[in-house]
């Protein structure tokens, strides 16, 4: 099978807002520790499909400070991209922060629906890009995996940890998946 073209690094419907990624710089403060190798894979299978979100920087004078999508931008600087879509607002320190956070907690209280996951998974011809493994899919659709090996095994192996509130729950589950470990927050 012939392998396709690569997409073009930033989508042709927004490649209108590319800008140079050397005049940008991360948020000072952002607390969140993203997987860039992932996001890197999803740039390089997938190119940039939606833009990331830059304060001007007028009102916290720090120019050109990324909100949304820091990670975004760390993949494309180590990929070695001249450009990156963007768009901009204008905003003082404490409504950045606002961003950052919020974007950041939406992200977190999102859940998949694990058939609705593993279906549509299933339909794609590859899951390069994805940030899924065959692995993974196999669990989602609790079917039996082999290794590199053919070796067939369908153990899994959990672990519950008991926290104290909801933000060390927090605090665990993003070092976990930080970590990359396949996590689930349960609260009994």
């Amino acid at each position: 099978m012939a392998k396709t073209a690569p997409p073009p690094r930033i989508h042709p419907d927004i490649q209108h807002l590319a800008v140079p990624v050397a005049d940008l710089q991360p948020f000072e403060r952002n607390p969140r520790r993203g997987n860039v190798d992932l996001i890197a894979k999803s740039l390089e299978a997938n190119g940039q499909y939606r833009p990331i979100v830059v304060n001007k920087g007028t009102h916290t004078g720090r120019p050109n400070e990324v909100l949304a999508g820091n990670h975004t931008y760390a993949a494309a600087n180590r990929l070695g991209w001249d450009e990156i879509a963007a768009t901009f607002v204008d905003v003082d320190a404490e409504t950045a922060a606002k961003i950052v956070v919020m974007d950041n907690r939406a992200s977190d209280l999102a859940k998949n629906d694990p058939d609705a996951l593993g279906a549509l998974l299933s339909d794609l011809s590859d899951l390069e890009g994805t940030g899924y493994t065959d692995t993974d899919l196999a669990k989602l659709l609790g079917t039996d995996v082999a290794d590199d090996d053919d070796e067939v095994f369908a153990s899994r192996f959990e672990v519950v940890v008991e926290c104290a509130d909801e933000d060390a729950q927090q605090e665990m589950f993003d070092r976990l998946t930080g970590e990359g470990h396949t996590c689930r927050v349960l609260t009994l």
